[in-house]
C-alpha cells in the first residue's frame, strides 16, 4: 500500500521502505519485487537486521526454500512467536507464487488458503515475499501480489538512474563508514 502511494510521488521503493522503517510502519506482510534484484535482497536484509536480534538470529529468523514450501510450513513458521527479536522474520525467497508461476508442492487451493491467512498473519511475525520482474506478456496481476496490496505493503523496485542512484550509492558508503568522491561515483 504505502509504496505504491510513494510511487505517485515520485518516490523510488528504496527510500519509500527506509522512510517506512524509520516510522514503524512496516506491515505485518511485505513483498519485495521488481527489475532491481539487488535492491529487492538490499531490501530484505535491511528489514531482516531491523527486526531480529543478531544474538537469537537462529530461532528468530527463518528462511523457507520456495521449491520445497508447503502451507503448512508457512503457517507453522508465521505463528511461532519470537523469542528476543521485536519480530520474528519469516522470509520466502523468489516465490513461484508471487508470479504467478506454478511449483510441484504448492497447488492453486494451498495459493488460496495462503491469501485467505494473509489477513491474519500474527503481530509478532514480518512475513517477507520476494519475487523477480513479472513477465511483460502477463497483463494481469498475480492474485498473491493483489493480496499482498490489500493486505500489507508492495515494494516495487525499478531501475535507479542519475540521482537515485548516486544517493543509493552514497549512503551505501556512508553506512559502511568510507567517504567516496563524487567522480568515483560518476
Amino acid at each position: 500500500m504505502a509504496a505504491y502511494n510513494n510511487a505517485k510521488r515520485n518516490e523510488h521503493a528504496f527510500q519509500a521502505i527506509g522512510k517506512d522503517i524509520k516510522a514503524g510502519a512496516i506491515s505485518n506482510l511485505v513483498f519485495l519485487c521488481g527489475e532491481e534484484q539487488y535492491l529487492v535482497h538490499w531490501a530484505a536484509d535491511l528489514l531482516t537486521k531491523t527486526y531480529i536480534n543478531e544474538a537469537v538470529a537462529s530461532l528468530d529468523f527463518i528462511r523457507l526454500d520456495p521449491d520445497t514450501l508447503t502451507l503448512d510450513e508457512i503457517k507453522e513458521s508465521c505463528e511461532t512467536l519470537s523469542m528476543l527479536s521485536p519480530k520474528r522474520v519469516v522470509l520466502i525467497p523468489e516465490f513461484p507464487a508471487a508470479l504467478g508461476k506454478k511449483s510441484r508442492n504448492f497447488s492453486d487451493n494451498d495459493e488460496k488458503e495462503l491469501i485467505d491467512y494473509l489477513p491474519h498473519i500474527p503481530e509478532s511475525c514480518l512475513l517477507i515475499i520476494t519475487a523477480g520482474k513479472p513477465e511483460a506478456k502477463s497483463k494481469k496481476k498475480v492474485k498473491l501480489q493483489e493480496a499482498a496490496e490489500q493486505y500489507g505493503t508492495v515494494y516495487d523496485f525499478t531501475p535507479l538512474s542519475g540521482s537515485l542512484l548516486s544517493s543509493f550509492i552514497v549512503k551505501r558508503f556512508k553506512n559502511a563508514g568510507k567517504v567516496c568522491r563524487n567522480s568515483v561515483i560518476d
